[in-house]
């Protein structure tokens, strides 16, 4: 057994919310028969590509913390040529993602995207250097109170592993609709000697990127609620 399936999880919060439906739970298991990433593939704490994927991929994304996933899902239909992992331990969330998936009609099902149902810190630190062309980190758990503090995932700690899996010029896109936890993710990338903030003008960090892709979260949120968005490049 690899060093990686010998970490205890460092999950925080719940796993699961309400109980899932026979429906969604038929979707759970489906999805990861045919979607989740074998921990077989974890040899010696890293994850071989080629296995995963049938190719070494030529380009890599990376999402950590995909909620229901339609981001993406629509992005692993819109680019078919770009392998994707997307990272979620939410079961909710994950039968979610996995219904939508089953939904779609066989022959139009997207291949590229592979699911890891876990701590994301494992694939992090399982993923092989320089292998990551673009990452995504939407809309993660504020965790508001500063005793908790110590769980949000941008610090320094991540972003150390996610300069080593990052390609040079990669890109790091960060979002929130949290005013506090948008200082705190700007002040880590900025004070992180191998991400380079990007923005040049006020709109570059508060209207949404030309690529992007509005979830069902953004619908549900206050009018007018206002959203950060942080983006970087890994820099040499």
């Amino acid at each position: 057994m690899s060093e990686v399936q010998n970490k205890k999880a460092k999950v925080w919060g719940r796993r699961l919310g309400r109980p899932l439906r026979k429906g969604r739970q038929s979707a759970l298991e489906w999805g990861g028969d045919n979607y989740s990433i074998d921990q077989a593939l974890l040899k010696d704490g890293a994850l071989n590509l080629q296995e995963l994927f049938g190719q070494n991929p030529e380009k890599l994304w990376l999402e950590i913390g995909f909620g229901s996933g339609e981001a993406l899902l629509k992005r692993a239909q819109d680019h078919g040529d770009i392998d994707m992992i997307g990272c979620e331990p939410f079961l909710n969330g994950l039968s979610l993602f996995f219904k939508g998936l089953h939904e779609i009609e066989e022959e139009k099902r997207p291949q590229n995207v592979r699911i890891w149902p876990d701590d994301a810190r494992f694939i992090l630190e399982a993923l092989p250097p320089q292998s990551v062309d673009r990452c995504f980190i939407l809309f993660p758990d504020p965790w508001p109170k500063t005793r908790h503090h110590k769980r949000r995932f941008v610090q320094k700690e991540n972003l150390d592993h996610l300069a080593r899996i990052m390609k040079k010029g990669g890109s790091l896109e960060l979002a929130t609709d949290h005013q506090d936890l948008a200082e705190w993710m700007l002040y880590e990338v900025c004070a992180h000697k191998d991400f380079q903030w990007v923005a040049e003008k006020r709109s570059d960090w508060i209207e949404e990127p030309d690529d992007w892709v509005r979830t069902r979260y953004q619908e549900k949120a206050k009018a007018g609620k206002k959203n950060w968005f942080i983006n970087s490049v890994r820099v040499d």
